[in-house]
């Protein structure tokens, strides 16, 4: 429920990430994100994203990541949606099992140099990246 607190939070605040932004997120979220906030999600297509350890991995595959909406075009991912349910077990392909976030993988997103909290509710995280700091 917190979860679709936050994509319906994104929904109604445009001038926060505005409709047609991209951002990373499992494949649960990527659909919601989708559906009611029409943002470009990455659904499976950013494991590192969310299990390296340190800011400069996440960062190299936010990049350039591949996000369906965008075909096969590489694209920039500026926003990131992170939630207890996500560090528990993120969920990329539909026929993996979920792996469980590290510590250090849930942590890298307190870098206030390459990551900055635009939304903070019952857990859930939404994160823009800072591309003109790094």
């Amino acid at each position: 429920e917190a979860e679709l607190a936050a994509v319906r939070w994104v929904a109604a605040h445009p001038e926060a990430i505005p409709p047609g932004s991209t951002i990373a997120a499992d494949h649960r979220d990527s659909s919601l994100l989708w559906g009611i906030a029409h943002l470009n999600a990455t659904w499976d297509y950013t494991p590192r994203t969310y299990h390296s350890e340190n800011a400069t991995e996440a960062l190299d595959e936010l990049r350039a990541a591949l996000v369906p909406a965008n075909g096969t075009k590489p694209t920039r991912v500026d926003h990131v949606l992170l939630s207890p349910e996500i560090e528990q077990g993120v969920t990329l392909t539909q026929w993996e099992n979920s792996e469980p976030m590290s510590a250090a993988a849930i942590a890298k997103f307190d870098d206030a140099s390459a990551f900055a909290k635009v939304y903070d509710q019952d857990g859930v995280r939404i994160y823009r990246v800072l591309w003109t700091t790094t």
